[in-house]
This record gives C-alpha cells, structure tokens and sequence, in this order.
C-alpha cells in the first residue's frame, strides 16, 4: 500500500531515538545485502524487502510477529493489535485524545474516542481513586467542625 486511506493518514509522527538508532542499523545491514546481490537487486526504496530487494507481501510482517510471539511466549495478538495498544497506552497515560488522533492519522478525532474511549473510562476510574484517597486523607486531617459554616 502506497497510499493512505485519508489526507489524515499521510503524516509524519516523532518516533524515539532509540528505534531511529535500531532502523539506522537494519538500513546499513540493508545496504551490505544490496552490495552483495549487485545488479540482482531489485530496488523499490523499501526499508522492509525480501532477501532480493523486492517488496514482501503485505501479510509478512503478520507471519513475522506471529512467529516473534510464539518464540517468546507472548500473547495471542494480531499485528495491527500493536496500533490498539499503543493508542490505549498512550491515552491511558494521559496523552491528550487530540495527540493520539493525529498521530493514528485518524481525520475525526470521534473515531479515536469511540475506538479508545475506555481508556478514558479507565484513566476516569483513576482520577476517582485519587480524589476518594484525597478526602480521606483530608477527613483524617481535619477536625470535624470544620465543615460548619460560622457566618
């Protein structure tokens, strides 16, 4: 796929240092392969090829986690499950909805609340727990009268 499904789809997002570092890698290991198979190489300006160069099937990176999952014992989970996570840690984290939507490329920031909105829910649970721990803690600290309005 060379295109997105909206203009929203089509963008550029911040990734960490981190993984720039680990793509700059492969993309070296990528260039010693391309010398290796000379004018064999099939080139189609792909970060992920085949051995050759040429693109791989839209479902390989699927059958890639799915082997990486079962190697590692790691839950049942489908490829694009990654996208669901990382939307619903980064919400639940307290990433405003607006940040995730863009980031998701989603062109109303409805869909992201309707597909994630129990993040929300979730990260509302929380905020409840603190305020009870909160009032507790003031119900500790404060004499009783001090509710009684003197005026």
């Amino acid at each position: 796929m060379d295109s997105a499904k909206t203009k929203a789809g089509n963008r550029s997002i911040p990734i960490p240092d981190s993984l720039i570092s680990m793509l700059r890698q492969y993309w070296k290991w990528q260039a010693q392969e391309r010398m290796k198979m000379g004018d064999r190489w099939v080139d189609h300006n792909k970060l992920f090829t085949k051995n050759n160069g040429e693109p791989i099937f839209p479902d390989t990176p699927s059958q890639w986690f799915r082997r990486f999952r079962k190697r590692h014992n790691l839950p049942d989970l489908p490829f694009h499950g990654i996208r669901h996570t990382n939307a619903s840690v980064m919400m639940a984290e307290g990433v405003d909805v607006a940040t995730v939507s863009k980031r998701l490329g989603h062109a109303d920031i409805n869909v992201t609340l309707r597909r994630y909105g129990h993040a929300i829910k979730e990260k509302d649970r929380g905020a409840t727990d603190t305020l009870s721990r909160t009032l507790n803690r003031r119900q500790h600290d404060t004499p009783d009268d001090s509710f009684v309005d003197d005026e």
